[in-house]
């Protein structure tokens, strides 16, 4: 058996690379990105073809620095023609000016129902510097009025175990679960009330039936939520980054989450990301520590938020934290092998409003 390739270089991954199999890769199943819909490849012979958006790349098309410290991005890519099989080319856009750099934290939240059954929510949010001392402040203050004899720097907010009354019990916190949800309904006012200080990206699995498993059905949340934050950022002439909430304690070994990794490099693998990306996303994402950023909390909260008023609609219960609270949200809603992406105040389905 051939050995895996060694990995190419990453800008700014300090990280230990694993070598992986193309067959490792998850293989995203996208059509064209926005606005490549009628990009067509031209060749010599007078063959015309639209790139094989949906057929994995051979190579693994990063971007990396030179000793002098530039970035190099992958400018062109090369296919064969599917008439006379010479080599053409296809120019990637890439952006020479950009507004600036976004950091984009991220967590899960999923819930069985059913027989067979499954909501799923990945959350990316981005907090601006000028908002995140705000953010930092109330978040503090939620945590003290939870356990007021605990130092709030000590314990990492997760919304799941502190609705839990049993856990509450263990842990010396005396409010009813009514009032727990009053302390992150504030919060969640906060957040949608500073629309211009954050960007958040909610991936969403509506109430299914599902065939796969939680774990592939994570690392195809992930994948849609990654494609769908990158090309939000980018068409908007941002640079993302990528920090998630480790699942694992790959990080104390200096290596990336496998899953993280794993599906971080085969989107380099992806053309539509490839394109999509505009030569500004330098970097893999990565997975941090639980509790190790305040943002991993807020994306905590905000996932469990969405997939909660999924949950009691579908039940038909009485919703404890109306998502139009968090004001406009970049929703990206899966079906099967594809997804659409809508900009608007509730769920997408409820006000039917297109980005």
């Amino acid at each position: 058996m051939a050995a895996s390739p060694k990995p190419p270089r990453y800008f700014g991954i300090s990280h230990h690379l694993r070598r992986l199999d193309l067959a490792q890769i998850p293989h995203p199943l996208f059509g064209p990105p926005p606005g490549a819909e009628g990009v067509v490849v031209r060749c010599d012979c007078g063959a015309e073809y639209r790139p094989p958006w949906a057929r994995r790349l051979p190579d693994e098309l990063s971007i990396h620095a030179s000793s002098d410290g530039k970035l190099w991005a992958p400018a062109q890519v090369r296919f064969q023609c599917p008439i006379c099989a010479s080599t053409n080319l296809l120019d990637i856009p890439v952006l020479t000016d950009i507004n600036g750099y976004l950091a984009f934290f991220g967590d899960e939240s999923e819930q069985p129902i059913g027989k067979g059954g499954l909501i799923f929510v990945y959350v990316f949010v981005a907090i601006h510097p000028g908002f995140l001392p705000l953010v930092n402040e109330r978040l503090l203050r939620a945590k003290y009025v939870i356990r007021p004899h605990v130092d709030p720097h000590s314990w990492v907010l997760h919304l799941k175990d502190v609705r839990n009354p049993n856990w509450r019990e263990k842990n010396g916190s005396r409010l009813s679960t009514r009032e727990v949800d009053s302390v992150i309904t504030n919060i969640c006012e906060m957040i949608g009330a500073n629309e211009s200080g954050r960007i958040v990206s909610a991936t969403v699995l509506p109430p299914s039936k599902v065939s796969h498993s939680s774990a592939e059905i994570y690392e195809l949340a992930l994948t849609v939520s990654l494609f769908a934050t990158t090309e939000l950022a980018t068409s908007r002439k941002f640079a993302p980054s990528f920090f998630l909430e480790s699942t694992t304690l790959d990080h104390e070994k200096n290596l990336i989450d496998y899953t993280v990794e794993k599906i971080g490099r085969g989107l380099r693998h992806s053309l539509g990301y490839v394109w999509l990306s505009r030569g500004i996303v330098p970097s893999l994402p990565i997975s941090l520590p639980k509790g190790s950023r305040s943002e991993l909390e807020i994306a905590d909260l905000l996932a469990f938020v969405i997939r909660r008023h999924m949950y009691r609609a579908y039940e038909g219960n009485r919703i404890e934290f109306p998502v139009k609270l968090l004001g406009d949200v970049n929703w990206n809603v899966i079906s099967s092998d594809r997804f659409t992406s809508t900009m608007c105040r509730d769920f997408p389905w409820a006000e039917g409003e297109e980005r």
